[in-house]
């Protein structure tokens, strides 16, 4: 694992690649959190764990 996925802190890539989604469906999930820093987008690992948990217990119910 490199520094950045240790860190926390994903790049789009990064994120999508932790999801297995390609990039562009990540971009078009409206309700996934990141944090937008000048051009570039990052997403907290802890964010992504949280939103895959709320997506299962949506989907069980």
């Amino acid at each position: 694992m490199n520094t950045i996925q240790e860190s926390g802190v994903l790049t789009r890539k990064e994120a999508a690649s932790f999801l297995k989604v390609c990039v562009t469906t990540l971009d078009r999930i409206e309700d996934l959190p990141r944090v937008k820093i000048r051009r570039g987008v990052r997403f907290r690992r802890s964010d992504l764990d949280k939103w895959l948990d709320r997506q299962s217990q949506v989907a069980q119910a």
